[in-house]
């Protein structure tokens, strides 16, 4: 309880942090650069496995947030920890891996951090506890234009301890590329997000 009070007080300090930033290029979406305190605070509440975005609309849009799960290629389960929120020109997304103590069950925690709080969604996973392991953002610092359908961050696990490859930039955010791209490891969690205007009413 005192950790979902504590994750919550730091959702409305990094909104506040988002709305006093810079202007930032309209209908982007950038990995945000956080502070040695703010990591700090946000590993201590959220957990050590952390995926933290900034966007930037020009008006209003709803996004959809949610992880895949991949073993050698193949859709194994999706929309782990699914949530979806409307934001209003600014706003961040967080995923965040919290293991559970003396458990096998690691939670994936997503939220959507908006102008009047946010959204959030759990899910369970069991990671496996051999081979290579890496993971890391498909966004870069500077910003990426949002598409309809993006993939934005991966966790990745190789059976092999001496075989073990990232998705390429090259390939940009296309789930279906990074997918094909990474089929040769025994697991892949992929953080997707998708995008759309919301539609403004008609004047009279």
């Amino acid at each position: 309880m005192l950790k979902r009070l504590a994750l919550c007080t730091f959702f409305l300090f990094l909104l506040s942090a988002c709305g006093n930033s810079e202007p930032e290029e309209n209908n982007t979406i950038a990995t945000a650069e956080l502070s040695e305190r703010e990591k700090t605070l946000l590993h201590a509440t959220a957990g050590n496995i952390l995926f933290v975005y900034n966007l930037s609309l020009e008006s209003q849009g709803v996004f959809d947030v949610w992880v895949e799960k991949y073993e050698y290629g193949e859709l194994i389960e999706e929309k782990i920890g699914s949530v979806e929120a409307a934001v209003s020109k600014k706003g961040q997304i967080l995923v965040a891996l919290i293991e559970v103590p003396q458990s096998k069950q690691t939670i994936v925690r997503v939220a959507i951090i908006n102008d009047t709080g946010y959204e959030s969604n759990e899910g369970m996973i069991a990671l496996p506890d051999i081979g290579a392991f890496g993971y890391g953002t498909l966004i870069s610092n500077e910003g990426t234009t949002l598409n309809k359908d993006m993939a934005i961050g991966q966790l990745i696990y190789s059976g092999e301890s001496n075989f073990f490859k990232t998705s390429q930039e090259s390939l940009g955010n296309n789930p279906v590329a990074i997918i094909k791209e990474l089929k040769d490891h025994s697991e892949v969690y992929l953080i997707r997000s998708s995008f759309k205007k919301e539609a403004t009413a008609p004047h009279d």
